[in-house]
């Protein structure tokens, strides 16, 4: 079985052969390759050479935003448009590991606002004193959403990351029952119906 089955079979809730250890070194690593102090044995080895010799899955999230051109690219990377740059990522990544497409980094509109536009502190005493105005907020943006599951819905992508870095003292889960919940279910209906809730924390 290979990584790449071997993982998707884990999220899938399915037996793989064995568990699917897929560590996640990268921010190690660029830090060790900018100030020079990779072990001797990985002195001259990329990262994904480092995890083959290792023997673990690739854990391949997002792709290197800065490795672009033009501007312009950026949105093929983070909208996993057929036939685009994230096709070649799918494919570098091969049976190493799962090439995950980049949805969106906030689930829901609500939690958009302090990924993005609004003070985390902020945010939690606008709920409090103006919750009518932050739900109305959140259904106008209510489009935007729609636009990135349609996307989501098009693309070849076998495991797509919409929502990342939940902590329960950031996200409690009352916040996260009333405003993330809702619009994942909304969107995508209720598990298993075409998405795999991932919680990462």
């Amino acid at each position: 079985m290979t990584w790449h089955e071997r993982i998707l079979r884990g999220v899938r809730g399915e037996p793989p052969d064995r568990v699917p250890w897929v560590p996640r070194p990268d921010l190690w690593y660029r830090a060790s390759l900018r100030r020079g102090t990779l072990p001797e044995r990985w002195r001259r080895f990329s990262l994904p050479e480092i995890l083959d010799d290792l023997g673990v899955g690739r854990h391949e999230v997002i792709q290197d935003f800065l490795d672009v051109e033009h501007p312009d690219e950026v949105a093929d990377q983070a909208l996993f448009l057929p036939g685009g740059r994230y096709d070649d990522f799918r494919a570098s990544v091969g049976d190493s590991g799962v090439a995950v497409a980049l949805a969106n980094v906030a689930a829901s509109p609500t939690r958009h606002l302090p990924k993005e536009l609004v003070p985390y502190d902020q945010l939690y005493f606008d709920l409090h004193d103006h919750p009518d105005l932050i739900a109305e907020t959140g259904r106008r943006m209510l489009g935007f959403f729609r636009s990135v599951a349609s996307a989501c819905a098009q693309s070849s992508a076998e495991v797509l990351l919409l929502g990342a870095n939940y902590d329960v003292m950031l996200t409690p889960p009352p916040f996260f029952a009333e405003h993330i919940t809702p619009v994942e279910r909304f969107l995508f209906g209720p598990p298993p119906g075409g998405y795999i809730p991932h919680r990462e924390a």
